[in-house]
């Protein structure tokens, strides 16, 4: 996903209010910040402006998306 952030996926309309969305944002060394909700909540929307390496969808648990 070249240069695409999270903001740019949101405002693409593909995410829906009713999906869920799981966020892998990588720390240091191999500790990693996980957060699952609706593209709405607080805690997805810090990312904003996070760029994405990695985004997958399964019906049984949403969006995975890994950022970089």
């Amino acid at each position: 996903m070249s240069g695409m952030t999270l903001r740019a996926l949101l405002e693409n309309g593909l995410i829906k209010d009713k999906d869920t969305i799981t966020i892998a944002k990588p720390l240091t060394g191999n500790a990693c910040d996980m957060r699952k909700g609706k593209w709405f909540n607080d805690s997805i929307l810090e990312y904003l402006n996070a760029e994405i390496r990695e985004l997958s969808w399964d019906e049984n648990n949403g969006y995975s998306i890994a950022l970089k």
